[in-house]
């Protein structure tokens, strides 16, 4: 991962993500084919291909709306130019900016940006995980306070399901619904605010930075089947301190059989 590209990409994530708020609740949808599309995820992705497509060298570039047809290369840039699309249109906080970059099937960095808070959360393989210019350390775990994060619009998940799932984590934790964007779930574990998180995604292009900024933080963040290492396939996240990791991992994973997105 090019450092010096990285930071490009950062700047240009605060930058554009900066001009979201004042707009955030009067823009229109224009989704055809899928729902929350706006014409600032479109620039914002073509922004960040711009970028990419100056690197020197091979890079492929997976995003959401124009480039979501992901291919293996050595080096494969993520993103998610708008996370928690729905949240901008109706003028809800929490949304985000999401990028990563994977190198030979291994993520080795992810940023996050928030508009509403100002807050960036970066990690890299060198020097861990920073909110703005504070480095995060590891946490123990505070209690049981998860978020469970099902998403509904445009979802192939069985609505029973989604409810089996939590009356069971309900009976052992304190439940919390998705706080805005995927990645953004993440960061508050990475930085203790809540204990972990349970995702039943559409796409994975927010969880690849955000389960690297929560494993880079000393937490645990997984797919299903228990990899750190995720791909752009899974649609079931885990991520937790150890002592709720194990708890959480055990609970979703003896629904597996049940849990299967159509």
């Amino acid at each position: 991962m090019n450092k010096e590209k990285a930071h490009e990409i950062v700047e240009y994530m605060v930058e554009q993500g900066r001009k979201l708020p004042e707009i955030s609740g009067k823009v229109e949808d224009i989704g055809v084919k899928k729902e929350f599309l706006t014409e600032y995820d479109l620039k914002i992705e073509r922004g960040l291909k711009s970028i990419v497509d100056k690197m020197q060298g091979k890079h492929f570039f997976f995003s959401e709306e124009e480039n979501d047809k992901f291919e293996k290369h050595e080096s494969v840039w993520i993103a998610d130019p708008i996370s928690s699309t729905q949240r901008f249109i109706y003028g809800q906080p929490n949304y985000a900016v999401v990028v990563s970059h994977m190198q030979n099937g291994r993520v080795d960095f992810g940023a996050v940006f928030v508009p509403t808070a100002d807050d960036l959360y970066v990690a890299t393989e060198d020097d861990g995980v920073f909110k703005n210019d504070n480095k995060i350390e590891e946490r123990k775990e505070l209690g049981r306070k998860i978020i469970y994060a099902p998403v509904y619009k445009e979802s192939k998940w069985q609505e029973k399901i989604i409810k089996d799932l939590e009356e069971k984590l309900k009976q052992e934790f304190e439940v919390f619904g998705s706080q805005g964007s995927f990645a953004y779930n993440y960061c508050l574990v990475a930085e203790g605010k809540f204990d972990g998180v349970v995702s039943l995604t559409k796409d994975a292009f927010p969880e690849f930075a955000g389960c690297y900024i929560a494993n880079k933080s000393g937490v645990i963040a997984t797919n299903i089947k228990g990899e750190k290492d995720i791909s752009h396939k899974d649609r079931v996240f885990i991520c937790g301190h150890e002592g709720i990791y194990n708890d959480l991992f055990g609970m979703v994973k003896s629904m597996e059989g049940e849990l299967q997105y159509e």
